[in-house]
């Protein structure tokens, strides 16, 4: 009796072990139509398109992490830097850029503050007032994919808004 106590004891601690330090990792390789467009002014659409390639790991119980590379086809900052993306259980994000200057000091840059859905299905970003572009201060920009239209774009904050923002309004 003593015995199996023992071994199922040793084989719940090994399997404990294993889901709390194993990262379940997916390989994400995905291309997205994207816009982005200033909030409350459809004229401002800019049309793009983001490239997603790298490894999300998914730990159970604990934020997931993006490490590789986002890149926006019109950012030219995003095309040689390495992404890091921490997103929290209720699927925002910071999406961070890493790389080297040319005199070998490392740089990093934040583009903003994200939207993830799912492994990228749907991914939205509320720029970084320095990474916005032809916008008066009173502007909030943003990047939407996949979308091709401002209305698309806007329908995705607005339902961002509804599933985590509308108990707030009460």
């Amino acid at each position: 009796m003593k015995k199996i106590f023992l071994s199922i004891s040793v084989c719940s601690i090994a399997l404990g072990l294993f889901l709390y330090f194993y990262t379940f990792p997916v390989p994400i390789q995905q291309v997205h139509r994207a816009v982005q467009f200033n909030y409350g002014d459809p004229q401002s659409v800019e049309h793009t398109r983001v490239y997603i390639d790298g490894v999300l790991e998914r730990p159970i119980g604990r934020d997931h992490y993006f490490k590789g590379s986002m890149i926006w086809e019109h950012l030219d900052r995003t095309k040689t830097y390495e992404t890091q993306i921490w997103i929290r259980r209720n699927e925002m994000a910071v999406i961070s850029y890493f790389g080297m200057n040319q005199d070998g000091t490392p740089s990093v840059f934040f583009l903003g503050r994200a939207q993830v859905e799912g492994e990228f299905a749907q991914i939205f970003v509320e720029l970084a007032p320095e990474e916005e572009v032809n916008t008066r201060q009173t502007e909030r920009s943003f990047l939407a994919a996949p979308a091709g239209s401002y209305e698309e774009g806007m329908n995705m904050i607005q339902d961002d808004y509804e599933v985590h923002y509308s108990s707030l309004k009460e």
